[in-house]
Protein backbone atom coordinates (compact mmCIF):
# COMPACT_ATOMS: atom_id res chain seq x y z
CA UNK A 1 0.00 0.00 0.00
CA UNK A 2 2.76 2.47 0.85
CA UNK A 3 4.22 2.16 -2.63
CA UNK A 4 0.82 2.61 -4.27
CA UNK A 5 0.06 5.66 -2.12
CA UNK A 6 3.17 7.42 -3.42
CA UNK A 7 1.60 7.75 -6.87
CA UNK A 8 -0.46 10.90 -6.79
CA UNK A 9 -0.82 11.55 -10.50
CA UNK A 10 -3.64 10.42 -12.72
CA UNK A 11 -1.68 7.51 -14.16
CA UNK A 12 -4.15 5.02 -15.55
CA UNK A 13 -3.94 1.36 -14.71
CA UNK A 14 -3.79 -0.22 -18.14
CA UNK A 15 -3.92 -3.82 -19.20
CA UNK A 16 -3.78 -5.53 -22.60
CA UNK A 17 -7.04 -7.27 -21.65
CA UNK A 18 -10.46 -5.69 -21.81
CA UNK A 19 -11.62 -4.36 -18.51
CA UNK A 20 -14.89 -3.13 -17.10
CA UNK A 21 -12.96 -0.59 -14.99
CA UNK A 22 -12.42 2.09 -17.64
CA UNK A 23 -11.05 5.28 -16.15
CA UNK A 24 -9.70 3.54 -13.02
CA UNK A 25 -6.75 5.63 -11.88
CA UNK A 26 -3.99 5.35 -9.26
CA UNK A 27 -5.80 8.04 -7.27
CA UNK A 28 -8.77 5.68 -6.99
CA UNK A 29 -6.50 2.93 -5.66
CA UNK A 30 -4.81 5.30 -3.20
CA UNK A 31 -8.15 6.63 -1.97
CA UNK A 32 -9.61 3.15 -1.58
CA UNK A 33 -6.73 2.00 0.63
CA UNK A 34 -6.02 5.28 2.45
CA UNK A 35 -7.75 4.08 5.59
CA UNK A 36 -5.11 1.36 5.97
CA UNK A 37 -2.29 3.88 6.37
CA UNK A 38 -3.73 5.16 9.67
CA UNK A 39 -3.10 8.71 8.50
CA UNK A 40 -6.64 9.46 9.64
CA UNK A 41 -5.46 9.18 13.25
CA UNK A 42 -3.38 12.39 13.05
CA UNK A 43 -1.60 11.26 16.18
CA UNK A 44 0.41 14.40 16.89
CA UNK A 45 -1.53 17.04 14.97
CA UNK A 46 -2.96 19.83 17.11
CA UNK A 47 -3.47 22.40 14.36
CA UNK A 48 -6.91 23.34 15.66
CA UNK A 49 -5.41 24.47 18.99
CA UNK A 50 -2.07 26.03 18.15
CA UNK A 51 0.02 26.54 15.02
CA UNK A 52 3.61 25.27 14.97
CA UNK A 53 6.32 26.06 12.44
CA UNK A 54 7.43 23.20 10.24
CA UNK A 55 10.84 22.66 11.95
CA UNK A 56 9.18 22.53 15.39
CA UNK A 57 6.53 20.14 14.08
CA UNK A 58 9.18 17.94 12.44
CA UNK A 59 11.44 17.57 15.46
CA UNK A 60 8.57 17.32 17.98
CA UNK A 61 6.78 14.55 16.11
CA UNK A 62 9.87 12.49 15.34
CA UNK A 63 11.31 12.86 18.85
CA UNK A 64 7.94 12.12 20.48
CA UNK A 65 7.74 8.82 18.64
CA UNK A 66 11.21 7.90 19.82
CA UNK A 67 10.22 9.04 23.32
CA UNK A 68 7.19 6.74 23.42
CA UNK A 69 9.38 3.78 22.43
CA UNK A 70 11.84 4.67 25.22
CA UNK A 71 9.00 5.03 27.75
CA UNK A 72 7.64 1.59 26.84
CA UNK A 73 11.15 0.18 27.38
CA UNK A 74 11.54 1.92 30.76
CA UNK A 75 8.12 0.74 31.98
CA UNK A 76 8.97 -2.81 30.89
CA UNK A 77 12.34 -2.76 32.65
CA UNK A 78 10.93 -1.30 35.88
CA UNK A 79 7.98 -3.70 35.82
CA UNK A 80 10.33 -6.67 35.60
CA UNK A 81 12.62 -5.19 38.27
CA UNK A 82 9.78 -4.62 40.75
CA UNK A 83 8.08 -7.98 40.27
CA UNK A 84 10.27 -10.49 38.51
CA UNK A 85 7.81 -13.40 38.60
CA UNK A 86 4.67 -11.52 37.58
CA UNK A 87 5.52 -8.16 36.01
CA UNK A 88 2.83 -5.68 35.05
CA UNK A 89 4.32 -5.37 31.56
CA UNK A 90 5.95 -8.65 30.59
CA UNK A 91 8.05 -9.17 27.47
CA UNK A 92 5.13 -10.37 25.34
CA UNK A 93 2.86 -7.45 26.31
CA UNK A 94 5.65 -4.92 25.81
CA UNK A 95 6.41 -6.33 22.37
CA UNK A 96 2.73 -6.29 21.39
CA UNK A 97 2.29 -2.72 22.63
CA UNK A 98 5.42 -1.60 20.80
CA UNK A 99 4.41 -3.31 17.54
CA UNK A 100 0.87 -1.88 17.59
CA UNK A 101 2.24 1.61 18.29
CA UNK A 102 4.92 1.40 15.59
CA UNK A 103 2.52 -0.11 13.04
CA UNK A 104 0.04 2.67 13.72
CA UNK A 105 2.54 5.52 13.52
CA UNK A 106 4.93 4.08 10.88
CA UNK A 107 3.37 5.57 7.70
CA UNK A 108 3.04 9.04 9.16
CA UNK A 109 6.49 9.12 10.76
CA UNK A 110 8.12 7.70 7.62
CA UNK A 111 6.46 10.36 5.49
CA UNK A 112 7.53 13.05 7.96
CA UNK A 113 11.14 11.86 8.18
CA UNK A 114 11.46 11.89 4.37
CA UNK A 115 9.72 15.25 3.91
CA UNK A 116 12.86 17.48 4.24
CA UNK A 117 14.13 15.99 0.97
CA UNK A 118 11.06 16.97 -1.07
CA UNK A 119 12.33 20.19 -2.67
CA UNK A 120 10.96 21.72 -5.87
CA UNK A 121 12.73 24.20 -8.15
CA UNK A 122 10.59 27.02 -9.47
CA UNK A 123 10.94 29.08 -12.64
CA UNK A 124 12.82 31.81 -10.77
CA UNK A 125 15.54 29.26 -9.94
CA UNK A 126 14.76 29.09 -6.21
CA UNK A 127 14.39 25.64 -4.68
CA UNK A 128 11.76 25.46 -1.96
CA UNK A 129 10.58 22.82 0.50
CA UNK A 130 7.20 21.33 -0.45
CA UNK A 131 6.39 20.10 3.08
CA UNK A 132 6.52 23.66 4.40
CA UNK A 133 4.11 25.05 1.84
CA UNK A 134 7.03 26.26 -0.31
CA UNK A 135 7.89 28.93 2.29
CA UNK A 136 11.37 27.62 3.18
CA UNK A 137 14.32 27.80 0.78
CA UNK A 138 16.07 24.46 0.45
CA UNK A 139 19.69 23.93 1.44
CA UNK A 140 19.88 27.23 3.32
CA UNK A 141 19.45 28.19 6.97
CA UNK A 142 17.18 25.94 9.02
CA UNK A 143 16.64 23.53 6.11
CA UNK A 144 20.19 22.21 6.59
CA UNK A 145 19.26 21.31 10.19
CA UNK A 146 16.04 19.68 8.96
CA UNK A 147 18.02 17.67 6.41
CA UNK A 148 20.38 16.39 9.12
CA UNK A 149 17.36 15.39 11.20
CA UNK A 150 15.78 13.82 8.14
CA UNK A 151 18.87 11.69 7.50
CA UNK A 152 18.96 10.56 11.14
CA UNK A 153 15.24 9.73 11.37
CA UNK A 154 15.21 8.11 7.92
CA UNK A 155 17.94 5.75 9.06
CA UNK A 156 16.11 5.19 12.34
CA UNK A 157 12.49 4.77 11.20
CA UNK A 158 11.88 3.85 7.54
CA UNK A 159 15.12 1.90 7.12
CA UNK A 160 15.71 0.79 10.71
CA UNK A 161 12.35 -0.74 11.57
Amino acid sequence: FQIVSMFTGDAELTSPYESSYDGFSMNDVRDAFSVLSFEWLHVFDMGCLVQFSYPVQFFTNTAATLGVVVIIGIVFRESVRLNRFRPFLNKQRATQLLMVFLFTIYPKISKLSLSPFNCKTFMDGVTRLAANGYQMTCWEGSHVMLTAGGVFYTLLYPLGI
